[in-house]
């Protein structure tokens, strides 16, 4: 019973965002915040599903985001959250890799699996509203188009990268403000 309330209101909220952001009433919050710090808190919650799953959750952080910077924690974290969510539903063996770095002033993230991966002619699709590739699969197939207009919203983008051969790999790019030291 727990399973399905947790699955119910995964799924309301998932329809709530969309109509957020169709609306155009999603805020971006930009706050000084630490982003090494926000996904080792994301990496620890999810190593228990990845261990439940008998998965290897690998996690690399770049040093250099151990830092304040401004930008929104809140929305970064549920586009690496669903993201993640969707390797641990489409990956049966192997592992999952999260990496994060900086590069030249931005955030760069990829969340890599060793799952099913995505036929050529789904890749195209996979960004569009209520597109489920597996009718069996759970969820709205709302996740990847609201991490797309979130990405968008934070002036970043969201892509697969349609050259991975080893399941899926998404590529998360943000611009983040450094704080100035004081």
């Amino acid at each position: 019973m727990q399973s399905s309330a947790k699955h119910l209101l995964s799924l309301v909220n998932s329809l709530l965002d969309f109509h957020r952001l169709d609306a155009h009433k999603m805020d971006v919050n930009r706050v000084t915040f630490n982003p090494h710090q926000l996904f080792d808190t994301i990496y620890v919650s999810f190593k228990p599903m990845a261990n439940a799953k008998h998965l290897l959750l690998e996690y690399d952080c770049g040093e250099p985001l151990n830092r304040l910077y401004i930008g929104d924690p809140f929305r970064t974290r549920q586009i690496v959250e669903n993201l993640l969510s969707n390797a641990l539903k489409f990956t049966q063996k192997g592992s999952i890799t999260l990496r994060a770095a900086l590069e030249n002033g931005q955030l760069h993230f990829s969340i890599s699996d060793t799952g099913c991966g995505i036929s050529k002619e789904n890749q195209n699709k996979i960004f569009n509203r209520f597109e489920k590739l597996d009718e069996n699969a759970q969820g709205t197939g709302l996740g990847l188009n609201i991490c797309s207009i979130i990405a968008g919203r934070l002036k970043g983008e969201v892509k697969l990268d349609k050259n991975y051969t080893g399941g899926a790999r998404f590529l998360f790019i943000l611009p983040l403000d450094s704080v100035p030291d004081k």
